[in-house]
């Protein structure tokens, strides 16, 4: 693991390259984490939490650049406690397990990239796991959470790529200006095999998991902007219906005139990392609140 030139102040950016038998590796990895963090620390009183960071299909590079720049400032403010960000590179995966093997990226996600962090960064070696996302990164980070809801303390995902459907038959690829027919059988098989683009969908696992879910202490935040040039709103709307049918508590935002892209990125950001920050370290009980439910009798 080395450093970054140019790290922002307060701020320490480093790379790690993660060997795997799951994808073709090793993986660039980039780690940050608040300057005032000891790496090789641990203390089981004060266990670090690890977030795992997934970029959208445009890749990693700007990603890592707003997520150093948002996580510093909410260390500086307090809105989120002092954790291990890690930020892996996988080109256009879509974080999926491919049907044809050639890539296991959940399989990476789920065990050979926290191992490694957890390794490279002992401090956060006992620390929950939490898992952010943005467009490709969000659908990869809900497919993370939904089927293995208790392996995570929350789920942050913006903007998902996730389809306004629930089986492949109701997908039209044609009408998406950026997910061809051709990219979904290079990851769900050629011609698309039903069961396995079903297996990795979020909104099928929010129905086929939804009492795992709810048994759970994950906490789910959702959003996208109402403008989103790609239309994922829609699946977003999908998923927030589903997921308020069967009683999983979560948060969820359509964001008024936002886009896929602009600048309303950095402000939602900020919004979904003090979510992040209020699961992480939760702010005491409200007293007026406990009042009035106990005047309510609930």
């Amino acid at each position: 693991m080395s450093a970054e030139p140019g790290a922002l102040p307060d701020v320490v950016v480093t790379e790690l390259a993660v060997p795997s038998d799951q994808v073709p590796g090793p993986v660039p990895c980039t780690v940050v984490h608040p300057a005032g963090l000891d790496p090789a620390g641990v203390d089981p009183d004060e266990p670090v939490p690890l977030v795992l960071a997934l970029h959208g299909g445009a890749g990693n590079a700007e990603f890592t650049e707003m997520m150093a720049e948002q996580f510093g400032a909410a260390w500086s403010r307090g809105t989120v406690p002092p954790c291990v960000v890690v930020l892996p590179e996988s080109g256009r995966s879509f974080w999926v397990d491919h049907a044809d093997g050639s890539a296991n990226w959940e399989a990476f996600l789920r065990a050979e990239l926290p191992d490694a962090a957890r390794a490279a960064v002992p401090a956060c070696a006992t620390g929950p796991v939490a898992l952010l996302g943005v467009s490709m990164g969000g659908l990869g980070v809900l497919r993370l959470a939904f089927r293995h809801p208790e392996a995570y303390v929350a789920v942050v995902a913006l903007e998902p790529a996730v389809e306004d459907a629930m089986t492949w038959d109701e997908v039209e690829p044609a009408s998406n200006p950026v997910r061809s027919l051709e990219l979904f059988e290079s990851l769900h098989g050629s011609p698309v095999d039903p069961a396995h683009f079903a297996h990795n969908h979020p909104p099928a696992l929010i129905v086929e998991r939804a009492d795992a879910i709810a048994a759970s202490d994950l906490q789910l935040y959702l959003e996208c902007g109402d403008l989103d040039v790609l239309d994922l709103y829609r699946g977003a709307e999908r998923m927030h219906r589903l997921l308020f049918d069967r009683g999983i508590l979560h948060e969820y935002h359509l964001v008024r005139g936002a886009d896929h892209i602009g600048d309303t990125l950095g402000p939602r950001f900020a919004e979904a990392i003090a979510f992040l920050g209020r699961v992480l370290d939760p702010p005491p009980p409200d007293a007026l609140a406990t009042a009035f439910r106990q005047l309510l009798g609930r």
